[in-house]
């Protein structure tokens, strides 16, 4: 039974609210495949869960932009952009709530502190990346006091800028996709191409060669979604082998698993394939061995060191044969002791890595004639 329309709702310094005069059962469809629903209605408020394609939800307040519902006994809101409102034609306008403009701003440094207080000595509370987007709600001086994430906080203002629609629209899909990885593939032919879009007409924009490992962000007639050199691409799954990647036959045994924060950082690695290499890149604009390693475990490991030889300082050494998902693996030229090479381990022999100016980002076997050879150790850092 679908609940009563919800006559007033307070957000403060958000909304200001018009008073309904009716009660309605009026319904939305999702029309993405994964949809976020938000606390509030703005980009950047606390993510509370997600619904899918075709789901059917009673409307509880409409915004010009945003429409709330409930899921999981929480009320959310979800961008109007992304769902079919059943019969809109019926909706009564004086239950459309006007939303008050609210400066949403992009930020445009790789790491950007939140502070406590609009001082550079105040405590860090926080951090928000590059083109991330985020509720301001007052302004002294060069600084912001903004909203992200459930924390309030300010920031210096030199690092945003004005969010334009289409930015904001571009990093919510961005946010969705990304935090959802289906499943993963192995490539099974010599050479596959990446394409634009999921039609062999479409333009090429890379290629991955076999046994190459990638993560499944999408599906659609055929083809598989991928993230690839920083952009997204399509790959046609008839070359592919659906890979549900495990750990170590060793690992299995003693009934170890990775934790949460290796699997997130591996799968986020494995995104970034395709990338090229670009020696003191820790960006998905290049990365070199380390770098890569630095920029997907960075949130996870404070101390983290930036280079090979300080990675491989950190965390707990491993047996090969005790791998499992996310320890990173050393290796050195000719089987000396120095660490030059760093990669992260995906599981069943495979790791991935900035392999070198020619190869960029790929994943290699453990076993290969090269890497078998030049292995010195492995650690485990979280």
């Amino acid at each position: 039974m679908f609940k009563k329309f919800k006559a007033c709702i307070c957000l403060t310094g958000i909304i200001t609210i018009s008073v309904a005069s009716q009660s309605f059962a009026q319904t939305l469809t999702v029309d993405t495949k994964v949809l976020n629903v938000r606390s509030q209605p703005i980009v950047s408020s606390q993510k509370i869960g997600t619904i899918k394609q075709n789901e059917e939800y009673e409307i509880l307040n409409v915004t010009e932009q945003w429409v709330q519902i409930s899921i999981n006994n929480k009320e959310g809101w979800v961008s109007k952009e992304y769902v079919k409102i059943n019969d809109e034609k019926e909706i009564n306008q004086e239950t459309v709530i006007k939303q008050e403009q609210t400066s949403i701003k992009r930020v445009t440094t790789s790491i950007l502190n939140i502070r406590e207080a609009n001082s550079t000595s105040a405590k860090k509370i926080g951090t928000v990346k590059m083109g991330q987007n985020v509720n301001v709600i007052e302004t002294i001086d060069n600084w912001d006091k903004i909203q992200v994430d459930g924390i309030t906080g300010w920031v210096c203002n030199t690092y945003l800028i004005e969010a334009t629609q289409e930015t904001i629209v571009e990093n919510e899909q961005d946010n969705q996709e990304e935090n959802i990885i289906l499943k993963t593939a192995v490539i099974n032919t010599s050479l596959l191409n990446v394409r634009s879009d999921c039609d062999v007409q479409s333009k090429k924009i890379g290629s991955l060669k076999k046994n190459a490992v990638v993560a499944i962000i999408g599906e659609e007639n055929g083809w598989y979604k991928i993230k690839y050199n920083n952009q997204y691409g399509y790959i046609s799954s008839d070359y592919t082998v659906n890979k549900d990647i495990q750990i170590s036959r060793g690992s299995h045994t003693r009934g170890e698993r990775p934790s949460v924060a290796a699997q997130t950082a591996t799968t986020l690695a494995l995104q970034y394939v395709g990338c090229k290499y670009v020696w003191g890149g820790t960006s998905p604009n290049g990365f070199d061995c380390s770098g890569l390693v630095y920029y997907v475990y960075k949130d996870y490991v404070p101390n983290l060191g930036r280079s090979a030889r300080p990675q491989a300082t950190t965390g707990t050494t491993i047996e090969k044969d005790k791998l499992i998902m996310g320890d990173l693996v050393f290796f050195g030229e000719d089987g000396g002791k120095t660490v030059t090479h760093v990669g992260i381990y995906v599981g069943d022999g495979i790791f991935v890595h900035a392999a070198n100016s020619k190869r960029g980002v790929v994943t290699d076997s453990l076993l290969s004639g090269y890497y078998d050879k030049n292995f010195l150790h492995a650690k485990r850092i979280i």
